[in-house]
């Protein structure tokens, strides 16, 4: 049996005392987010429950140790990252769009970012970031595919700073074709897990700037293949401004994701799914 989500349905899986085999996926990190553990009375609880299973699997190192410096320490634990099919992603990002509002002008740098507009993905903070460089007579072209509960006041928010290269495209079934287009991925998130569109745009040979979050340092081998950026406005400020203004940087990090994307499309993340059944 296995829980994928932390929480209630761990709790559900937890009081099985069948002879079934039973393993908890946590997919968050603990040491940013611990809103789920709530639902425990202790985390002296909490750890008790996670013990009673084969095997908890993390989904980042960095939710893994956040865990541990939070709850406590597992001995049946190991790291599962998700399982992303980047040939498919490959072949979706083809796709010929009807119509884009990327700027063909190639002096302005293209930004892209896929995600839920929720308060977790910081894009209020990524709003005043390009605010800020347009005033500076910076200008970036950035792309948002994605909705949620904070679209509207997003929108609003845009509309009253007067910026006009913000573009919001809500829900994307196929995202990749805009993130192909880009010269850039964002991510200004607060928290994350282990990033899949941050996955899928290094895939693509897509430059990343991200806050640094859970399983950025993984996914971009400590910030070898993409910039990591303090986690703050001001990290995403200066960090967006170093690329704005710094073209052998730019360059220099796109064949640094063409690199990393290689070595993505070599892996074989299934692996460590079978493994992982096989062996509890």
């Amino acid at each position: 049996m296995v829980s994928y989500l932390e929480g209630f349905n761990t709790h559900i899986v937890a009081a099985y005392n069948g002879k079934a085999k039973r393993a908890a996926f946590v997919h968050c990190n603990t040491g940013v987010d611990t809103a789920w553990t709530q639902t425990y009375r202790s985390l002296e609880e909490c750890l008790f429950q996670y013990k009673s299973f084969d095997k908890v699997c993390f989904i980042s190192q960095d939710a893994l140790d956040g865990f541990e410096r939070v709850v406590g320490h597992l001995s049946n634990s190991s790291v599962v990252h998700n399982v992303i099919d980047l040939r498919a992603v490959i072949e979706k990002s083809k796709v010929r769009l009807q119509l884009s509002p990327h700027n063909d002008d190639t002096t302005i740098i293209k930004l892209v970012s896929v995600g839920r507009l929720t308060k977790v993905k910081g894009y209020e903070r990524l709003l005043n970031v390009i605010a800020r460089l347009r005033d500076e007579k910076l200008i970036c072209q950035l792309i948002i595919c994605g909705d949620g509960d904070a679209r509207k006041e997003l929108e609003n928010m845009a509309r009253r700073k007067k910026i006009s290269n913000v573009y919001f495209l809500g829900f994307q079934s196929n995202p990749y074709p805009y993130m192909r287009k880009a010269d850039f991925y964002v991510c200004s998130s607060y928290s994350e897990g282990y990033s899949t569109s941050v996955v899928e745009s290094i895939a693509l040979g897509i430059p990343v700037l991200t806050t640094d979050c859970s399983g950025m340092r993984e996914i971009l081998c400590d910030g070898e293949y993409g910039d990591i950026v303090e986690n703050s406005e001001e990290g995403i400020y200066y960090g967006l401004k170093h690329i704005v203004t710094d073209s052998e940087h730019r360059y220099s990090l796109r064949s640094k994701a063409e690199i990393r994307s290689k070595e993505l499309l070599a892996m074989n993340p299934l692996k460590e799914y079978t493994e992982l059944f096989d062996n509890i």
